[in-house]
Order: structure tokens, then C-alpha cells, then sequence
């Protein structure tokens, strides 16, 4: 279903899969833990063959159930990365390495405790990734929810 939504353009799965996300966060996450939500930035390219960014629906909806400030626009990912899902574990880490950039640094500075949001978890280097760059900005901590785990 999130392979369909993400690739096949099927947003109107959208609500679904928001719909089951804000429960799980409404049940397993409290509010005071954090500051501000953030989606994990797609690449130029892929952004431009979808319409979309998949993992910026999600988390602009919870950032709005949570009444949280949303910081997806403080943070770009360059251009030229192969997608994740094709690449074995270690080409993953490798691959994501200095992907992603600050446009808004001093955002880091004001809201010290992220929820990043992605819409699926495989390997969790980009995550892990995104997780740096945030903490090198000056977030004191970086929590990371995605819709779904791969195996």
C-alpha cells in the first residue's frame, strides 16, 4: 500500500495512512517531548517524478494534530543520490553520507527537540543521516517515527 501511495501516486491513500500514524503517535508520543516535526527531505529528482513528498504529508499532519511547530522546510537534500531501496546495506550509509543540507540553521537553535518522520524504515541510514545533520545544527535531540518497517 505505501508503494502504491509513494510510487504509483496514489495520494489518496493519503488520509489512510495519516489517519493510522496520528493514532500510533497519539498513543505511543507525548506532545511536551518535543518542540518541533520534521519530514526527511526527498531528493530534487524524486520529489519532481512524484509530485510529492510523501513523508512531508505525514508529518505535516502530525505536526498539526501535536500542534508542533513543522521545520521540513529548514532542511534540503542535495541532488544525485541513487534511491535507498535499490542498494544493499552497506551502499546505503555510503549513499545518504552528506546528503542532506541546512537551510535555516538558527531554526535548530530555538527548537531543540525534533520528531523526524520518514514514511519507511529499511536499513535506517537515512534516518540516521538526517538525525546528524540535525544534531550538528544544534538539535539536543532527534526522535525518529516512520509509517512502516521493511524486513
Amino acid at each position: 500500500m505505501l508503494h502504491r501511495y509513494k510510487f504509483g501516486r496514489k495520494t489518496v491513500l493519503k488520509r489512510f495512512l495519516t489517519r493510522h500514524l496520528l493514532d500510533f503517535a497519539e498513543k505511543n508520543l507525548k506532545k511536551e517531548d518535543f518542540d518541533a516535526v520534521l519530514a526527511v527531505p526527498l531528493d530534487p529528482a524524486g520529489h519532481y517524478s512524484r509530485g510529492f513528498n510523501q513523508s512531508r504529508a505525514l508529518s505535516s499532519a502530525l505536526g498539526k494534530r501535536l500542534k508542533l511547530r513543522d521545520l521540513s522546510r529548514a532542511v534540503g537534500r542535495k541532488r544525485g543520490h541513487s534511491r535507498q531501496s535499490l542498494l544493499a546495506k552497506k551502499e546505503r550509509r555510503i549513499n545518504v553520507r552528506g546528503a542532506f543540507f541546512l537551510k535555516d540553521k538558527a531554526a535548530f537553535s530555538r527548537f531543540k527537540r525534533v520528531l523526524l518522520v520518514d514514511d519507511i524504515l529499511t536499513s535506517g541510514q537515512t534516518l540516521s543521516e538526517c538525525a546528524k545533520t540535525l544534531k550538528n545544527a544544534g538539535a539536543d535531540s532527534v526522535t525518529a517515527l516512520a509509517f512502516a518497517r521493511a524486513l
